[in-house]
C-alpha cells in the first residue's frame, strides 16, 4: 500500500533540525546587531574627538573644562567667549558637533577631559578624550553586552573595554 504524507518521527526531526537552526542564527544575530551599534558609537566618538580637537586650536586654554555626559539639547546660540566655550552645549551651538538625539542612542556619550574627569567611561584605560558606555536610559543594555566602554584617546587611537562583562567587545576597526 502507497501511503502518502510523513510520519510523526519525521516532522519530529525536521521540528528540532530547524529550532537549532534559529537558535544558532538568532545569536549570531544579536551579536551582529551589537557590532554594528559600536561601529556606530566609534563613528560618534570621533565625531566628538574631532570637535574637541578644533574648539581647542580656537580655545586653548579653557576648552578642557566643559566636559561631562552628552545630551540633547535644543537649538540656541553660541555663548562662547572669546577665549573659552561656556557649556558643552556650545560644542553643538557653535557648529564644532552636529545636533543629534542623544538621549536616544543605544550608547550613552561623554566628552572627557584625557585625563580621566568627565563621568561614565572617562577614566577608563587610557583617559580617552570622547567614550560611549553601552546603555541608555531609552535604550537598556542588557546580557552580555551591556557595560560594553569604548573611547578614542587623545592620539586618535580607539580603544574598547569591559571589565565585568561576559562577552568582550571586539577590537575597534583598524583604518
Amino acid at each position: 500500500m502507497n501511503k502518502k504524507g510523513f510520519t510523526l518521527i519525521e516532522i519530529l526531526v525536521v521540528v528540532v533540525v530547524v529550532s537549532v537552526l534559529a537558535a544558532i542564527s538568532l545569536t549570531q544575530m544579536a551579536k551582529i546587531v551589537e557590532n554594528s551599534k559600536l561601529t556606530d558609537a566609534i563613528t560618534l566618538i570621533n565625531a566628538v574627538a574631532n570637535a574637541q580637537k578644533m574648539a581647542r586650536l580656537e580655545y586653548p586654554n579653557t576648552v578642557t573644562a566643559q566636559f561631562g555626559k552628552l545630551q540633547t539639547i535644543k537649538s540656541g546660540t553660541c555663548a562662547a567667549t572669546s577665549t573659552s566655550l561656556s557649556t558643552i552645549a556650545d560644542y553643538m551651538n557653535c557648529k564644532y558637533l552636529t545636533q543629534h538625539d542623544w538621549s536616544n542612542l543605544s550608547y550613552t556619550y561623554y566628552i572627557c577631559n584625557g585625563s580621566g574627569g568627565g563621568g561614565g567611561c572617562c577614566g577608563d584605560t587610557g583617559s580617552p578624550v570622547a567614550c560611549a558606555t553601552r546603555g541608555s536610559t531609552v535604550h537598556p543594555a542588557s546580557g552580555d553586552y551591556a557595560g560594553w566602554h569604548v573611547g578614542i584617546l587623545s592620539t586618535g587611537q580607539c580603544v574598547t573595554s569591559c571589565a565585568s562583562c561576559k562577552t568582550q567587545p571586539p577590537n575597534c576597526p583598524t583604518i
